[in-house]
């Protein structure tokens, strides 16, 4: 058929029409996800409110990795690479860094959601707007809640880093994934550096290196985008590799991560999927689920060929999953915990982000047109859009501030008997130190914890005790764990 020649498609490269093209589409492109910022912003203090309670020291030592001591990985482990707590360190103070941090994996979870439902209505060939775009969010995010268990969302939404290593690594993919330009390589840069960063933080996501192809829109040129975006992943996980043996010189698990076994694959493949039953409430979930298939199956056969093989093959990676990493050992040392599995969440997430928007394309198209008016109403849009924004960010922070979270707060009398008998060192279990440590550093005492992962401040540890010697012949600890 034939092709409607563009004026950037006419233009020479770097030509004035083409680099105005390319402005006006980027700007187009932050218009459009304005209100989707809001709403995002909104899910994410709603889930701040019910799910935040719930937050422990895993969620907390994040705040103290920013703020005490950065280093490329997470403490005590040669992986999961400390990239959210980058982001976060400029707020210095140990509270709002973890409430920042806590903002930034909302938007990481529930912006993943958004990418889901635009990829189907992109993919469909429907018209995206920026309305249409942050309803079906909303109402995507609002079902995806539903069948959460209090703990599997806190663990999901804020404390794992799943979520956002997909997003980047998805959106790394989508920007190394677009035909060649010279106006574009500044996401092509972007694309790899979200990539590499991805797989710092999750190496497993190299094995979706091969659906890359699935991301591009335009067949010419398909194949060889497709290679080097799978070279960047290859890269990035060799350089994920290289990081862990020059960046990392405390106890390795790597043992433990590669050991994988059939034996153990039949003892834990029961304990596995009961976690993930128990992880959800059943009967809302198979509703969602329900639904889901009927929409998808109804549309199927107008459904897109990419579309098709993503809904195929995302269940089958999450069963797969399944299967592999019942097998493994350092899951098993974690008691096969559900978290683990976030794969197979994410299959679900996909499903019904992209039966919610069939659905709400289907329920546009029975509603009337109406085209008067629309440079005031795009005016308006952009007025609204920006004001939604402002709103999504400062929502969640307000969330965060104002949400009681029972660890934090039955720190008090600790960190008062800290500042009381001058105690630096706070020597406890691993789930009562990190926060009171990070309480009392919030609220000024420059603590430190000694406890499972202080490996990586050991050094800090041995100059406070020597400085404690040398200045009075004792060291002070505060021992919560001992009452």
């Amino acid at each position: 058929p034939p092709v409607m020649t563009t004026a950037t498609s006419t233009s020479p490269p770097g030509s004035a029409v083409e680099q105005g093209s390319w402005r006006a589409s980027v700007w187009r492109g932050v218009v459009m996800t304005m209100p989707t910022v809001g709403v995002v912003g909104l899910l994410v203090a709603l889930a701040a409110h019910r799910y935040l309670p719930l937050a422990n020291a895993d969620a907390m030592l994040p705040a103290l990795i920013s703020t005490q001591h950065l280093t490329l990985f997470y403490w005590g482990q040669d992986r999961l690479a400390s990239v959210v707590p980058a982001m976060a360190w400029p707020v210095r103070d140990p509270i709002w860094n973890f409430r920042v941090q806590t903002v930034i994996a909302g938007f990481a979870f529930f912006g993943l959601l958004a990418m889901f439902a635009w990829f189907h209505l992109h993919a469909t060939g429907r018209r995206v707007t920026a309305s249409f775009l942050a309803i079906t969010t909303l109402v995507t995010g609002i079902l995806v809640m539903m069948p959460m268990r209090a703990a599997t969302g806190n663990v999901f939404i804020f404390e794992q880093g799943y979520a956002f290593s997909l997003a980047l690594f998805l959106s790394g993919g989508r920007w190394v994934m677009r035909p060649y330009s010279p106006q574009a390589l500044t996401f092509y840069v972007a694309g790899a550096a979200a990539i590499v960063a991805s797989l710092l933080v999750n190496p497993s996501l190299a094995l979706l290196a091969p659906m890359l192809w699935i991301l591009d829109d335009t067949r010419e040129g398909r194949m060889r985008r497709s290679a080097a975006g799978i070279g960047v992943v290859i890269v990035g996980f060799a350089l994920g590799a290289v990081a862990a043996r020059l960046f990392y010189d405390g106890p390795s698990q790597q043992s433990m991560y590669n050991d994988f076994s059939l034996a153990r694959a039949r003892h834990g493949l029961g304990a596995v999927v009961s976690g993930l039953l128990g992880s959800l409430d059943l009967s809302v979930a198979t509703v969602l689920g329900v639904g889901c298939i009927t929409v998808l199956a109804l549309r199927w056969q107008s459904l897109p060929w990419r579309l098709k093989v993503v809904y195929v093959v995302a269940p089958v990676i999450g069963f797969t999953w399944i299967l592999a990493f019942s097998a493994n050992r350092w899951v098993e040392f974690n008691l096969f915990g559900f978290r683990y599995f976030y794969t197979v969440y994410a299959a679900g997430m996909l499903w019904l982000a992209g039966a919610v928007a069939e659905a709400g394309a289907l329920a546009r198209n029975r509603l009337p047109a109406h085209s008067s008016g629309m440079g005031a109403k795009r005016s308006i849009g952009v007025v609204l859009g920006v004001v939604l924004a402002g709103v999504g960010v400062a929502a969640p922070l307000y969330a965060t501030a104002h949400t009681d979270i029972p660890t934090l707060e039955a720190t008090d009398q600790h960190v008062a008997a800290a500042r009381r008998f001058k105690a630096r060192l706070v020597v406890g279990d691993y789930w009562s130190t990190w926060p009171i440590v990070v309480a009392g550093r919030g609220d000024g005492l420059d603590l430190l914890g000694v406890t499972f992962r202080s490996v990586a401040i050991e050094h800090q540890i041995r100059d406070s005790v020597d400085d404690s010697l040398a200045r009075t012949g004792h060291v002070r600890l505060l021992c919560p764990s001992a009452e």
